[in-house]
C-alpha cells in the first residue's frame, strides 16, 4: 500500500490485471492525475500537496462501484480498472462519475482548492494486450490530456508517433539553446486607432534539423512537460535584453517588449529573477512587460497578488493574457496591479459578422471598461476584424497580420525607424 493514501501499489495493480488478461476479460484502464499538484507543491509546500492528494484519492475511492479497482502505481498517479467497461458510452459515464465525486472545494490553511482530474483512458484488448503497453499507453493519453488541458483523452495509435517527436525535441532543445539555434521574433503591438507602435510581442522560431519549423505553442508545451521552461525563459529574456539597446542605437523610439511567463516560473521572487538581467544590460524595468496567464493567476489569488506586487514594485508592468478564457471574478481582477488585459485570440475570430463571437467581444470590452483596464487584442489578421475593434470606441493595442507581420529580431530596428515621423 502507498503510505500516504493507503491505496494498493503497482504490484497489487499488476496482480489484479494479470488474471483478467490471462482470461481475456475486457476492461478499461483510466490513469488519473490531480491537475496542478506540482504547482501546489511548489507554492504551498508538501504538506498541502499531500493533503490534496489524500482527499483526491479518498473521493475517488468513495465513488467506485463493485466492478472497479483503484491503485496508486506512482507517487502522483492513480489507476482505476473497470472490469467489463469497454464501450465508449460506459467509459464516459464512468469518467463523469469520477469528476462529479470531486466537485466540492477543499479548504486548507485559508486557501480554497478545486480538485480537477486529468484522465487518460486505454482499453483492453482494443488498445493493448499486455500489462506494459496498457500502462504506457494510458500514461501517453494522460500526457496529451495534460498538455491540451482536456478533461480526458482516449488512447489513439497516432499518439505513439507524437510522443516520440516530443521526446526528441526535449532531448535536442538544451543543445539548441547553447548554440543559439533558436531565433527571436517579434510582432508589433499597434495603438488603434492611430497606428503607432507601442510595443513588441516576443515570439520564438526553431528550425529543427529533423522536424523543420517548430511552432511556438508546441515548443512551450514540450518545455513545460519536460521541465525546461525556466531555461527557455531565461534564454528568451537574455535575447530580448541584448536586442533592446541595439534598437536604441539605431535611433528608434523606445518600445517595450512583452514576454509570457511560463506557469512553472510564476512564483514569489520572480522579480528577483528578472531584475538582475535587466540591470546587466542597463535597461529600465519599463522596457519589459510580463504576460501572466489568467488561469495561472487565478489558481491562488493571494499568491498571485503577492507576485504581481513584487513585479510592479520593481517597475515591471503586467498584462493578464488569455483574458476571457479563464474563471476570473470582477472583484479579484480589480485587486491585481495590471497594466493591460490581453484578449485570447479566439475572441477576435468571426467578429466581422453579427452573432455570438461579436456579443462575447462586446461583453469583454464592457468588463474592461468597468475595470478601467486597457486591452490588447491579439490574432487580428483581417481588416474586417480591425474595423469592428475600432468601432468599439475604446483605445487599444492590436497584434496581428492586419496591422503588422512577425519580424526577425534583426529587422525590427529598421522597421521601427521607417515608421518614425519624418
Amino acid at each position: 500500500q502507498d503510505p500516504l493514501t493507503g491505496l494498493p501499489n503497482r504490484f497489487a495493480l499488476q496482480r489484479r490485471m494479470a488474471p483478467m488478461i490471462e482470461q481475456k476479460t475486457p476492461f478499461s484502464v483510466t490513469v488519473l492525475e490531480l491537475k496542478d499538484l506540482t504547482e501546489h507543491h511548489h507554492r504551498f509546500g508538501f504538506e498541502v500537496a499531500d493533503r490534496l492528494l489524500q482527499v483526491f484519492c479518498q473521493r475517488l475511492q468513495q465513488s467506485l462501484q463493485s466492478h472497479e479497482f483503484i491503485a496508486q502505481p506512482r507517487q502522483e498517479g492513480i489507476v482505476i480498472l473497470g472490469r467489463g467497461v469497454v464501450s465508449l458510452e460506459e467509459v464516459r459515464a464512468q469518467l463523469s462519475r469520477f469528476r462529479q465525486a470531486l466537485t466540492d472545494k477543499v479548504s486548507i490553511d485559508a486557501h480554497d482548492f478545486y480538485l480537477t482530474p486529468l484522465m487518460g483512458v486505454v482499453l483492453y484488448p482494443a488498445d493493448a494486450d499486455n500489462l506494459v503497453d496498457l500502462r504506457a499507453r494510458g500514461e501517453l493519453a494522460l500526457e496529451l490530456c495534460r498538455r491540451e488541458r482536456l478533461p480526458y483523452v482516449f488512447f489513439d495509435p497516432s499518439l505513439l508517433k507524437e510522443m516520440s517527436r516530443r521526446q526528441q525535441l526535449a532531448i535536442d532543445l538544451p543543445a539548441a539553446l547553447n548554440s543559439n539555434a533558436l531565433s527571436l521574433q517579434l510582432q508589433p503591438l499597434i495603438a488603434w486607432p492611430g497606428g503607432d507602435c507601442r510595443g513588441l510581442q516576443a515570439l520564438l522560431s526553431w528550425h529543427h534539423p529533423g522536424f523543420g519549423i517548430i511552432p511556438t505553442t508546441e515548443l512551450m508545451r514540450v518545455t513545460e512537460q519536460y521541465h525546461l521552461s525556466e531555461r527557455l525563459f531565461m534564454w528568451f529574456l537574455q535575447q530580448i535584453c541584448r536586442q533592446l539597446p541595439l534598437w536604441k542605437v539605431q535611433g528608434t523610439s523606445s518600445v517595450f517588449v512583452s514576454l509570457t511567463v511560463p506557469p512553472a516560473l510564476f512564483r514569489t521572487g520572480l522579480d528577483q529573477t528578472i531584475m538582475p538581467v535587466l540591470q546587466q544590460y542597463g535597461l529600465p524595468a519599463e522596457a519589459l512587460v510580463l504576460g501572466i496567464n489568467e488561469n495561472v493567476a487565478m489558481q491562488d489569488t493571494r499568491e498571485a497578488l503577492e507576485v504581481m506586487q513584487g513585479l510592479r514594485a520593481a517597475g515591471i508592468r503586467i498584462a493578464l493574457t488569455e483574458f476571457g478564457s479563464g474563471c476570473s471574478a470582477w472583484g479579484t481582477l480589480s485587486q491585481l496591479p495590471l497594466s493591460w488585459l490581453k484578449l485570447d485570440a479566439t475572441f477576435c475570430s468571426g467578429i466581422e459578422r453579427e452573432g455570438e463571437p461579436r456579443r462575447q467581444l462586446e461583453t469583454l470590452f464592457a468588463l474592461a471598461g468597468v475595470l478601467q483596464q486597457p486591452l490588447i487584442c491579439c490574432g487580428v489578421d483581417h481588416p474586417a476584424e480591425l474595423e469592428v475593434l475600432e468601432n468599439m470606441g475604446q483605445p487599444l493595442l492590436v497584434q496581428g497580420d492586419a496591422v503588422a507581420e512577425i519580424l526577425p529580431a534583426e529587422d525590427v530596428g529598421g522597421w521601427l525607424k521607417r515608421r518614425q515621423p519624418g
